[in-house]
């Protein structure tokens, strides 16, 4: 188990807890239009900040990665 931060690491938690689940039921339930550049561009950029925050090799983040 990795140390907590001076903040406790409470900004990863909470992404990879509320904010990776729920957008990955998001895309799956086609909010996503994968032919729109815009949707792919937010979603990129959305990627790129959330992976400053949750580690590469985990799980949930791995799901939108996919996706990019």
């Amino acid at each position: 188990m990795p140390e907590f931060g001076p903040d406790g690491d409470l900004v990863s938690v909470m992404i990879t807890t509320a904010v990776l689940p729920r957008l990955s039921k998001l895309i799956e339930g086609g909010a996503l239009d994968p032919f729109s550049g815009m949707d792919i561009r937010r979603l990129v950029d959305f990627a790129e900040e959330v992976e400053i925050s949750v580690e590469r090799n985990n799980h949930k983040f791995q799901v939108i990665a996919v996706l990019t």
